[in-house]
């Protein structure tokens, strides 16, 4: 990037739907942003209560979308019994990908999806992610998609190498 130039990201707050479009009640959740040269990294760490059967049914299959420009680079995930302690751990090897048609400007786009086995009512997962986006503009978005219940949200933007702008949208829906 030119010297001078400011990268955007917007970090978009929407008012329907869910992280991963699940409806489980999120404990902790922490999304960091930071460009670092012509990319934006992003860390989210992620811990959901599963309280009911349904919950159980829909977390049990995480979906991460990817596309040619979003790249996943660490990802951990386990499941947490009530005490805490780690009961298992889902090792990347074991991860699944789902195509997908795609969406705007991207015409191959793709779902890392992470396969939790025998989950049961009570148990918690935890999910630590780290994605590289690779900018085709100076300005980004990130969807924070607030419809699921969160105890705790955090959220942290960093500025790189570049000055770096940043606003928060909201919705009223």
């Amino acid at each position: 990037m030119a010297k001078g130039m400011r990268t955007v990201v917007a970090a978009v707050v929407v008012g329907v739907g869910g992280v991963a479009g699940h409806a489980a009640t999120i404990l902790d959740r922490s999304v960091e942003l930071q460009i670092v040269g012509a990319s934006m990294i992003e860390r989210e760490h992620l811990e959901v209560a599963l309280e009911d059967p349904g919950d159980v049914a829909a977390w049990g299959r995480f979906r991460i979308p990817l596309n040619d420009n979003v790249e996943l680079v660490e990802c951990s995930a386990e499941v947490l019994a009530k005490d805490g302690r780690v009961v298992a751990r889902v090792p990347r090897r074991n991860f699944e990908r789902e195509e997908s048609a795609g969406s705007g400007l991207f015409t191959s786009a793709w779902n890392q999806i992470i396969p939790f086995r025998k989950l049961e009512v009570g148990q918690r997962l935890r999910i630590a992610t780290q994605l590289r986006h690779r900018l085709p503009y100076r300005a980004t978005s990130v969807s924070l998609q607030l419809g699921t219940p969160q105890r705790r949200l955090q959220v942290q933007v960093l500025s790189g190498e570049e000055p770096l702008v940043w606003r928060l949208h909201g919705s009223e829906s």
